[in-house]
């Protein structure tokens, strides 16, 4: 099982890509095909299954109400590059990503997959608008959490969720909650 706010944190088990005591350790990841299990953030309380999905057919990513998803646009957790995992923080009152926003840096965060579990550090946390039209942007193209150039090659979360602290216009609110985090070990199940 992944951890839960009571268990102890998983031991680390790395792989060297060389002998050599000063080469840097490789870490495994969830590789193609594999099962997605869960996620868990116990510092907050998340712990929640993982489904694999998609954009609609607006070209946004749109979890389902009270369900946790790996954008499937996005790396695998554990690949290179910047997975993007996404819930709501609330749907008809608190959902699965309502305390998401409580997350300290240096929390733990940890992605199961099959047989391994990743185990990624909170580095930052911030919250976005979905649409700047003052600076020209939004988050639908921010690289930091896309990495459409590709200029992102170390394995990286990043969690998002609307802003519950943001206005709500149409039922929605106008900013997401971002959590960035990075791999620092694999562990085997």
């Amino acid at each position: 099982d992944v951890p839960s706010a009571s268990s102890p944190a998983p031991s680390v088990s790395e792989t060297s890509s060389s002998p050599s005591p000063t080469a840097a350790p490789t870490l495994s990841a969830c590789t193609s095909g594999a099962t997605l299990v869960s996620l868990s953030i116990p510092s907050v309380g998340i712990n929640d299954a993982l489904s694999p999905q998609g954009l609609n057919a607006q070209g946004e990513l749109e979890p389902p109400p009270r369900n946790t998803i790996w954008y499937t646009g996005s790396p695998l957790p554990g690949q290179p590059g910047v997975s993007v995992i996404a819930g709501h923080d609330e749907w008809s009152g608190p959902s699965n990503f309502w305390n998401l926003d409580e997350v300290k840096n240096g929390a733990a965060i940890f992605v199961k997959c099959k047989s391994t579990i990743l185990t990624f550090k909170v580095t930052n946390s911030y919250s976005e608008l979905k649409t700047d039209k003052a600076h020209n942007k939004d988050a639908q193209h921010d690289t930091s959490i896309w990495n459409f150039d590709g200029s992102i090659s170390s394995p990286e979360l990043a969690v998002i969720t609307c802003d519950k602290h943001s206005p709500v216009v149409n039922h929605h609110h106008l900013s997401n909650f971002v959590v960035h985090a990075t791999l620092v070990s694999v562990t085997r199940s």
